[in-house]
């Protein structure tokens, strides 16, 4: 689907990841969606079946890390916002496998992204969000202070400089960690364990300001 939007032109993909397929096809496709764009913003809306903290769900499993340091590399943003509902719900159990991804040039335009309450007739809720009106923008985004656009090379280092950084601050000085899932189980077990947590939030305050700075 293609529209126009505050004058900007914005293509809009609809795409399924199939649970029991390597997630490669699928990537490709985005690829493609945005190659296809030559500059125009893209936002996409993918039933990813991967789960992640990172996109507000309660668990974490193994596809993610694949998409998310894809996305990364695409430039790509996640603009799901924390909700009480979710975006999938069955019999099964509940999860947030449903994304919205935007790249840069839609990234201020999406705002107000919500997961409605009204019965969507499937096991997937039905998921608004807003296009656009000039002075407007995403309320999910920090529009205070100065922004940055990363190129991959900026975003590897930082994904590198950051796993570094918390290896060091958490695990010790001569960890030999290395994976971000056995890195995750440490940091969990840290949370678990600490009588409070501000000193938790303010360690991983400095090792983000650390790894941006870098």
């Amino acid at each position: 689907m293609e529209t126009k939007v505050d004058n900007t032109r914005i293509i809009i993909a609809s795409l399924y990841f199939d649970i029991n397929r390597p997630l490669d096809n699928d990537m490709q496709k985005i690829q493609a969606t945005l190659a296809h764009a030559k500059g125009a913003g893209v936002i996409i809306a993918m039933d990813s079946n991967s789960r992640s903290t990172s996109w507000h769900d309660v668990i974490t499993n193994r596809r993610r890390k694949i998409l998310e340091e894809f996305l990364m590399s695409k430039q790509l943003h996640i603009i799901n916002e924390e909700s009480c509902y979710t975006t999938f719900r069955s019999s099964r159990g509940a999860s947030n496998i449903d994304l919205r991804a935007t790249n840069n040039q839609a990234l201020d335009i999406v705002r107000d992204w919500v997961i409605s309450d009204q019965e969507s007739c499937s096991d997937h809720s039905i998921l608004k969000y807003v296009l656009g009106n000039g002075t407007l923008r995403w309320t999910g985004v920090n529009t205070e202070g100065v922004r940055y656009k990363v190129t991959k090379k900026d975003s590897e280092k930082f994904q590198v400089n950051f796993l570094q950084l918390m290896e060091q601050q958490f695990c010790g000085s001569n960890s030999e960690v290395g994976e971000t899932e056995e890195l995750d189980e440490t940091l969990r077990l840290r949370v678990a364990k600490a009588p409070n947590m501000e000193t938790i939030v303010e360690e991983l305050h400095d090792v983000l300001a650390s790894a941006c700075s870098s």
